[in-house]
């Protein structure tokens, strides 16, 4: 009989903790940064926005990895220079008892892009972390590119670079690089606040096209936000910085 009740204990904190830990599982975060192509000057800004309320505590880690050229001169004075990895972590941020649905909080803006860094991609890592232990909640991704001028030659695998065309009031269709397997949610933020949130209508039609559907994009041409794009089969985001709601062409 005791066991019984051991069992029956064990069962109810499983149950009990089930909807904790699904708020993970949907993906109801995702991250906002600067854009998807950087330039010399710029900073990588890092937001964590939610979709829908997130009941903490919990933290979250940002790291950034990304290539770099490493010169290395042996005994006969012979130099040869490869691309290494580079990895920057900093420290975990305090903890966040609850972030509201449509809210977004600041994570990190001291990563700075000059003329000394190397051209390429930067992913962006934040991991979500229970209080007080090493457990890893989430892990959420972005990628930006660094170019200090002219066209980008090498791309991230998830972007967004801007807009293709207007087909009708309340659908656009997007440029950039998207997944074929991907299943998308996206956001319209301004103001460090989610203004608009579309769970449906967002779909990639080719490697390079995404259609954003809704009647909610009606009445907006000429204003301006950043758009949030959140894959989340793969837990990533991309990010369209000041993108001009265009009007029907």
């Amino acid at each position: 009989m005791r066991r019984w009740f051991l069992t029956t204990g064990v069962l109810g904190a499983l149950a009990l903790s089930a909807p904790a830990w699904a708020q993970w599982q949907n993906s109801n975060l995702a991250l906002r940064t600067t854009g998807s192509v950087l330039r010399s000057g710029d900073a990588l800004r890092v937001e964590l926005v939610a979709f829908e309320t997130v009941n903490g505590p919990f933290s979250t880690q940002v790291t950034y990895r990304f290539r770099q050229p490493v010169t290395v001169k042996d005994k006969e004075g012979h130099v040869t220079t490869s691309m290494e990895q580079r990895v920057v972590a900093r420290p975990p941020g305090p903890t966040i008892d609850i972030l509201g649905e449509s809210q977004s909080v600041l994570l990190d803006d001291t990563f700075h892009f000059g003329q000394d860094s190397t051209p390429g991609r930067y992913q962006v890592e934040v991991t979500i972390l229970a209080p007080g232990r090493a457990s890893v909640l989430s892990t959420i991704r972005s990628c930006v590119v660094y170019q200090d001028e002219g066209p980008v030659s090498d791309g991230c695998g998830f972007a967004l670079t801007g807009i293709k065309r207007v087909n009708a009031d309340g659908w656009i269709t997007l440029d950039g690089t998207f997944s074929d397997g991907g299943a998308y949610r996206a956001a319209l933020v301004r103001d460090g606040r989610v203004t608009m949130r579309f769970d449906a209508g967002v779909y990639a039609t080719s490697p390079h096209e995404l259609d954003l559907t809704s009647t909610g994009l009606v009445g907006l041409a000429g204003q301006t936000f950043d758009l949030i794009v959140h894959d989340y089969r793969s837990n990533q985001s991309a990010t369209l910085a000041r993108l001009v709601v265009p009007p029907r062409q």
